[in-house]
């Protein structure tokens, strides 16, 4: 065995074949790899071998197309089957030749990971994975090659089939999926043929026990029927060699049926026990957090996934899992869209798109939106508007929905209705379901006074003044201890009771919006687009320093002299030579003489001792755009972020344990455009240029012998 696979290898070695196939992997690996991990700066190897796997594809029948077609062309497959060797040691050794040069190629590529470690920070388990994982693609596409060259003895037939073979297992699988569904036979016989898909979460990050059993499974009965199909021409065509055929025929079934049917066992296996995450960052691994309201669980939690368990999203199939493995109180449902397309709006009274959640406790329910479950960057490229998840928030939502099915307190975040306010849209609604708090609109006109189970009363904007009743109501509610955010009206709107409610509270509002006249410090050079000084404060915390916020057309506010019982804190400022007036259709950009001149606050938060004792506050924001999602989106959800953040200094209540989104934002690697322009020209071109070289230097010299 060992004599053939070394002359075997010498044979790739010594042929121009073996040099073109490293070359070409090394031109195209390197193509990937100055684009996606040199110029764009990513540290995954991963994106690179995965985009190489196409080209793999075509480049395994270089290697595999002689290996047996050869042999049988030039019959020197008699000598191999009367030569004290067996059947399996040929085929092995022919095998393991192959993949030493496959795993040269592996080899050569991973000397990319050194450039990325030493300009960067690289994710070695994930790296690893993503290595062993090229190389047993080439592996399994080898023994396609190797087993198709054995049924013909011209290399052009061997390398043909093999092409097709290819084309078929990335194509039909999707075709049957598509024509008959996922359930029925035909699709699930065609995809045993579909040998790419198992690699999908190896390049993810993680190990997928059923997914390592397809892959050895499928290169065992690969090299096994290749020895067949070579042994079989080892008989002679007498009774006792057709007796000795037909039996190894059958042994060969049952080996098949052996393996196979081991294949469906771990299959079988819960996917809860049968995956491991090995991330960086365990991006698919529950926390410590979530883990301690699990264990206060006393009864059983259903979570309803819209979806077929093969169809969901992989990262919620793999976040619930590891909810089933940690706690026997979860129990998680799939309920495919083909089966059960009203199940959402039964249920829910509303629709929900696929990979969406139900979390159910008894008669109480909360619904996930798929949207939320990843968080969404947008920004300009070359093309225009683009948008990349830039974390994952799977965990957070789930454990938010299971902490507020458990809570025994309801923290409800009311919102003032009745004058044409601004709407608070989904994503925000979302984030208060993640927070643990309900939410509610309500009309002053109506109630007569704010609910005493309100942990905030919203008046986000509103475009029509509010009643004298309405204002003694919120008043009233602040008396008591309460929490009241307001952002101010336009400043073309006539809303002299509400701007008189914000004045009440220690400040004075300008009649006009705010505009900066050192451009340095607006968006996109308008002046009422401001990008303020963040002040520090416990609302402001989670942006100051980090993050710009985002005032448009926002009025101003200056403390008044006599704050007595009050204390005012600024938590966005505007420069010292700022403006404010009204912008109607006549008002010009410009400062004129008579216009109120800064530094403004444009936002502020008021403290002060209610009848009660308790202290009341009341935060005031000069934009009623302040949480426009368009705007929000601008500043990486910065204004959200302040928004939440006085709803939960106002409120002073414990809410449900807040998972924060998982951040996969990778640690970009920084490379000078010189040494890029220097790396690829080694990678792409020198190394190619020198293997093919060596190969047509080799072949020359030989034949000169």
């Amino acid at each position: 065995m060992i004599a053939i696979y070394q002359k075997e290898l010498k044979s790739y070695i010594k042929s121009l074949s073996g040099w073109l196939f490293l070359a070409a992997l090394t031109f195209f690996a390197g193509l990937y790899f100055s684009l996606n991990n040199l110029l764009y700066g990513s540290p995954y190897i991963s994106d690179t071998l995965a985009n190489m796997l196409i080209v793999l594809l075509f480049l395994i029948p270089i290697l595999t197309m002689r290996s047996f077609s050869e042999e049988k062309k030039f019959k020197t497959d008699q000598l191999l089957l009367t030569a004290p060797v067996r059947v399996s040691s040929i085929v092995l050794a022919k095998f393991l030749a192959m993949i030493t040069m496959m795993a040269v190629a592996t080899v050569v590529f991973s000397f990319g990971i050194i450039l990325l470690a030493i300009y960067g920070s690289v994710p070695v388990a994930e790296t690893i994975m993503a290595l062993i994982a090229f190389f047993l693609y080439g592996c399994i596409c080898i023994a396609i090659g190797m087993f198709l060259s054995s049924v013909t003895e011209h290399q052009f037939i061997a390398a043909i089939l093999t092409y097709g073979f290819y084309i078929f297992m990335i194509l039909v699988p999707s075709f049957c999926e598509i024509l008959f569904g996922l359930d029925n036979w035909v699709t699930k016989v065609v995809s045993i043929l579909d040998v790419t898909t198992p690699f999908n979460m190896m390049f993810s990050g993680i190990i997928v026990l059923t997914d390592v059993a397809y892959i050895v499974s499928a290169i065992f009965i690969l090299l096994f029927l290749t020895w067949f199909m070579v042994g079989k021409n080892s008989f002679q065509l007498t009774n006792n060699g057709k007796k000795n055929l037909f039996k190894t025929a059958i042994g060969a079934v049952i080996v098949v049926a052996i393996v196979v049917g081991l294949n469906i066992g771990v299959r079988q296996l819960p996917s809860e026990y049968a995956q491991f995450d090995m991330t960086k960052d365990k991006w698919y691994s529950i926390t410590e957090d979530t883990k301690t309201v699990l264990d206060s669980l006393d009864e059983d939690i259903i979570i309803y996934v819209i979806g077929s368990e093969e169809t969901v999203d992989d990262g919620v199939r793999l976040y619930l899992d590891a909810y089933k493995r940690y706690s026997d109180k979860i129990k998680v449902e799939y309920k495919p869209l083909d089966l059960y397309p009203t199940f959402a709006l039964n249920k829910t009274g509303t629709d929900m798109d696929e990979s969406g959640m139900i979390v159910e406790k008894g008669n109480e329910y909360r619904t996930i939106a798929y949207g939320d479950c990843y968080v969404v960057e947008y920004g300009y490229d070359a093309y225009g508007m683009t948008n990349y998840v830039s974390g994952i928030d799977i965990e957070g939502q789930v454990t938010a929905a299971i902490g507020s099915l458990i809570s025994d307190e309801t923290y409800t975040v009311y919102f003032l209705e009745g004058h044409n306010e601004v709407a608070i849209n989904e994503s925000m609604l979302a984030r208060f379901r993640k927070g643990g708090y309900t939410t509610a609109n309500l009309s002053l006109l109506k109630e007569k006074e704010v609910p005493a189970d309100a942990v905030a009363l919203v008046i986000n904007g509103p475009e029509n003044d509010l009643s004298a009743a309405e204002v003694t109501a919120v008043k009233e509610y602040v008396n008591r201890g309460g929490n009241v955010i307001m952002m101010a009206s336009l400043d073309i709107m006539d809303t002299p009771n509400y701007d008189g409610l914000m004045e009440s509270y220690g400040v004075t509002i300008t009649e006009g919006s705010v505009l900066e006249s050192d451009l340095y410090y607006v968006y996109d050079q308008i002046p009422f687009a401001i990008l303020p000084d963040n002040e520090y404060h416990d609302i402001t915390a989670s942006v100051y320093n980090s993050k710009y916020t985002l005032m448009i057309q926002s009025r101003g506010f200056t403390v008044k002299e006599d704050v007595s019982g009050m204390e005012v804190y600024p938590l966005f400022t505007s420069q010292d030579n700022s403006y404010a007036k009204v912008l109607n259709t006549d008002a010009t950009m410009e400062f004129e003489e008579g216009n109120e001149v800064g530094p403004f606050m444009l936002g502020v938060c008021t403290e002060l001792y209610a009848d009660n004792g308790e202290v009341a506050t009341v935060t005031m924001i000069g934009t009623p755009a302040f949480l426009y999602e368009d705007i929000d989106t601008i500043v990486a959800n910065a204004n959200s972020d302040v928004f939440f953040g006085a709803i939960h200094y106002g409120s002073d209540v414990e809410v449900s344990t807040t998972i924060p989104a998982k951040s996969v934002e990778p640690e970009y690697v920084m490379v000078s455009t010189g040494l890029i322009l220097l790396y690829t020209g080694i990678i792409v071109l020198f190394l190619p240029i020198l293997m093919t070289v060596t190969g047509i230097v080799i072949v020359v010299t030989r034949r000169k012998k």
